[in-house]
């Protein structure tokens, strides 16, 4: 039974993943070449040190990163304070629901806790978190599962009784791992078959998990 509901963060409860890829896209533009899809595939849902592989092979990319890193945090505070559609649809519909019906809400993120702070800040209600855990709370970041089994246990929750909304590959291994509930929502990355053979359930947004609880 479904006690607890644990959101990601980026591309999942908002529109980051869309704008800071075109971000990425538009920098190695600049720089003088072409990103591919094995290097995306590769960041999203990881810390940098995660990514490190994909970095390497973009070293131009590594020689910049402190000006980038500067560029995607402007690029995303900016969608908070002046975009209210970078909120994910469904997203307070759904937090709205968990609360009404007594269902425990966190936060697994490999992104850091000022970051979560700046997002939760510019939500249209001051929503309370069960538990957040961010990248500097834990030594292994996804695709292990230390995130998510953190986040449990601040909110006093068994892992079983855990459900996993993820939208990245990392993300989705994690959560198995973690041995919750997994349900994938599609944001940037499809879903190839080793995806699917990670999640329990998929959906196309996050009101229908809304749906899917009342069942």
């Amino acid at each position: 039974m479904i006690k607890c509901v644990i959101f990601d963060l980026d591309g999942l409860m908002i529109n980051s993943e869309s704008v800071v890829r075109k971000m990425y896209v538009d920098v190695a533009r600049e720089l003088g070449f072409e990103l591919d899809e094995e290097f995306f595939t590769g960041i999203i849902g990881s810390t940098k040190k995660a990514a490190q592989a994909q970095f390497d092979r973009f070293p131009l990319l590594q020689k910049n990163m402190a000006s980038i890193t500067k560029r995607r945090k402007e690029i995303v505070y900016n969608e908070i304070d002046n975009n209210p559609d970078f909120y994910k649809k469904g997203l307070f519909e759904l937090l709205d629901y968990l609360d009404e019906n007594n269902y425990k809400k966190c936060i697994g993120t490999s992104s850091h806790m000022h970051y979560v702070d700046k997002t939760i800040s510019g939500m249209k209600k001051d929503y309370k978190f069960d538990g957040i855990c961010t990248g500097e709370m834990v030594q292994n970041h996804k695709p292990e599962p230390d995130t998510f089994l953190l986040a449990a246990q601040l909110a006093n929750a068994k892992p079983e009784e855990c459900l996993v909304l993820e939208d990245s590959r990392n993300g989705l291994l994690a959560a198995k791992r973690a041995g919750m509930i997994v349900g994938f929502i599609y944001d940037t990355v499809e879903a190839d078959e080793y995806m699917k053979s990670l999640y329990d359930y998929s959906f196309n947004s996050l009101d229908e998990v809304i749906d899917f609880l009342k069942k």
